[in-house]
Parts: structure tokens; sequence; C-alpha cells
């Protein structure tokens, strides 16, 4: 992405305004990987041999599709661990999701595919769901955080939060956020 259009333009905001992860999903994590990994410095090359694990919390759709996977798969030690967290947001009335997406229109999220993980062994996908309390403002906030509205022009954005916004004053100014967990789990 360009232009400020980015995760890192809104790295505190996402940080504010979106939910963490449900712990159980973590110890998930290090039941199917065989328990902590060890510690590694980031690093652009992966050391020789490799690590024992690569998790990506609502990030993997910011990478880039064609090579994410491969790099991935390639920088883990044989046995290795992916996990891929990932967040669906819907909305648990739905009139809400109804109202609240035909106003958003073409900056819907788009659905995952995972068919790129075809490289790993032991592909596992679980998955859970949450409810969330929000106002109008941090709603708005929040959708200025999801990529597809990210890659519109800023008139475009101006238009769907103004959308947005008319619609959840029209539910009353707050909509409970359903919050579909997902998380992946693939061994190199």
């Amino acid at each position: 992405m360009t232009n400020g259009s980015g995760f890192g333009a809104v790295a505190d905001l996402y940080d504010e305004v979106r939910p963490g992860y449900p712990a159980v999903l973590g110890e998930r994590l290090l039941d199917f990987h065989g328990g902590r990994p060890r510690a590694v410095v980031e690093q652009w090359t992966p050391p020789a041999g490799g690590v024992d694990m690569i998790a990506c919390a609502c990030g993997w759709h910011w990478l880039d599709a064609a090579s994410r996977a491969r790099l991935a798969h390639a920088a883990l030690a044989p046995g290795g661990t992916l996990a891929i967290f990932r967040h669906r947001y819907a909305l648990a009335d739905p009139a809400a999701e109804l109202a609240i997406g035909t106003a958003v229109g073409a900056a819907a999220p788009i659905e995952p595919d995972y068919s790129e993980l075809a490289l790993f062994s032991r592909v596992l996908v679980e998955a859970g769901i949450s409810h969330h309390d929000y106002t109008r403002e941090r709603y708005l906030r929040l959708m200025q955080t999801f990529a597809p509205f990210r890659r519109h022009s800023p008139d475009r954005q101006s238009a769907v939060l103004e959308s947005v916004g008319a619609a959840i004053d029209g539910l009353g100014g707050t909509v409970v956020l359903e919050l579909r967990t997902t998380l992946v789990l693939a061994r190199a």
C-alpha cells in the first residue's frame, strides 16, 4: 500500500479500537506447537535452520499475497508452526448488519482464502465468537483501520464514514459488534 494507506498510518488507532484476542487462542497455539518457541531476534533473513514459530495477528492480509506463504514456509524450521490470527467483523443484530453493510458498500472486508497454505501440512482452522458494544464514534474509528476501507480515496472514505454514521444514528447510536476470531495453524 502506498500514500499513507498502509498499516503504519493507523497503528495507534488500530491498537485503540480493535478488540484483543481471547487468551485461549494463545493456549491452543502453544498446544499445537508443542510448547513455547525459542526466542529469536527479529531479522530480515531467517537464521540457519529456520525459526520454531511465526505468528501473525490480524496482519496476514497486509503482506504480499504472492509470496507470504512461501516466505513463511522457507523461514520455518522443519516442523515449525505458522499461526495466523484473524478477526472478522460483523454485527450481532441482522438489521444493523444490513444497514451498515449497505452503507459500507465496496469497502467491506474480504473473506480470506487459505489455499496458499498448501505448502504446509496439518493445517487446522479454529473459530470463536465474542460480542463488543461500539458507540457511533468508536465504530467509525474502527472502520478506518480496515485495509479495504483504506484503499479508497479520501473522498470515498469520507462518504462511507458519513453513510455508516447515519446508519448507526438510525440504530440508536450504538451497535453490538460480533467478532468472529479465527486461528489458522499450520506445520512446516
